[in-house]
């Protein structure tokens, strides 16, 4: 599949000024995957993410939204606000033809939230498939998302699904 390995790094430094105060602020991101080739048929996917708002205070809209196919797995788009986050994806991928995949999925995350004063830890299971189209690549994921105080249920599973095409 198209991409192997990729390393992204950003970093944000701003001024937040309201009437009374004016504070600095800093956003840290890291991206990183690598598809490990066990042979022909089967692979191994790891990705890294993570992001972190640096400010003496915060309001709600500037905190991070992650959750969904492109970070934990299981949770609604965007559902999950944080100061701090982490997560990593794993997935065992099973190559079935040139263009088509079946994959596991187990996903774990770690985030902070100081407007509530919470952390929390989260994982995500279930399983998928990739296929590349002449559109790109399109997947479909069947996940389970769990937090470390709350049970597990099957009625919490969501389904996700991606284009990702270069244009």
């Amino acid at each position: 599949f198209p991409i192997n390995s990729r390393v992204l790094i950003e970093t944000s430094f701003g001024d937040r000024t309201t009437a009374n105060t004016s504070e600095q602020q800093t956003l840290l991101f890291i991206d990183a995957n690598k598809i490990f080739n066990l042979n022909l048929k089967n692979s191994f996917y790891l990705r890294a993410n993570g992001a972190g708002l640096i400010s003496d205070s915060y309001f709600e809209n500037e905190l991070l939204r992650f959750g969904g196919i492109n970070s934990i797995r299981g949770f609604e788009e965007n559902s999950l606000y944080a100061t701090l986050y982490g997560v990593i994806n794993s997935e065992y991928r099973y190559q079935i033809s040139n263009s088509i995949y079946i994959h596991t999925i187990i996903d774990a995350a770690y985030f902070e939230n100081k407007i509530l004063n919470s952390n929390q830890k989260l994982f995500g299971y279930g399983f998928g498939f990739g296929l590349l189209t002449k559109a790109g690549l399109f997947r479909f994921n069947y996940a389970n998302g769990k937090s470390e105080d709350v049970s597990f249920k099957l009625s919490n599973s969501k389904v996700h699904l991606s284009l990702t095409s270069k244009f």
